[in-house]
């Protein structure tokens, strides 16, 4: 299930198979991140380049995620 809320940004934003997207799936998924099959000029990434990701950074990013939308959903809930 996808939860949406509309006009929020969560955490930042999210990039596509960017920095931040690698970083995250880094943190939840490292075995699906084959950043070796990466060929340059890159296609298909919008923001920084994801050779630069991190897991503890997606890690961090991660949680900053999921706190958003705990606290949107308790606000709905009040």
């Amino acid at each position: 299930q996808i939860l949406v809320f509309p006009g929020k940004s969560f955490a930042g934003g999210i990039d596509h198979a960017a920095k931040l997207e690698t970083g995250l799936m880094f943190a939840i998924r490292p075995d699906l991140v084959h950043l070796q099959k990466l060929k340059y000029p890159y296609e298909a990434i919008a923001g920084e380049d994801p050779l630069f990701a991190r897991k503890s950074e997606g890690k961090k990013h991660f949680d900053a995620i999921v706190k958003d939308i705990a606290t949107e959903i308790l606000q709905k809930k009040a």
